[in-house]
């Protein structure tokens, strides 16, 4: 739960909500009032917290919170959404092994 609670107080922090209770994490960011500006700075303070490299369309390719914070969650677990993750996996091994 850790991660959905950070995107929402990163969502609130980045359009001026004084509480991040005030974000439903499955209402999308364009009825949150989201623009290309909070995006790029969801974005940046994403990147800036997790270290992880995410693509620049984060906020447009995954339109809510939830669906932001389920996208983090696969990538620090070494997966992205086409499952890459695994087959980078299997490589790894079918090298380790030869």
């Amino acid at each position: 739960d850790v991660v959905p609670e950070t995107v929402r107080s990163e969502v609130a922090a980045v359009l001026g909500y004084e509480s991040p209770e005030a974000i439903d994490t499955e209402v999308a960011f364009k009825y949150l009032d989201f623009d290309s500006l909070a995006a790029v700075e969801l974005y940046n303070r994403l990147c800036q917290l997790t270290g992880l490299r995410l693509p620049t369309t984060l906020g447009f390719d995954h339109p809510t919170p939830l669906a932001v914070s389920e996208f983090l969650c696969q990538k620090m677990a070494g997966e992205d959404e086409s499952g890459a993750g695994d087959e980078v996996a299997e490589v790894a091994v079918e090298v380790e092994v030869a």
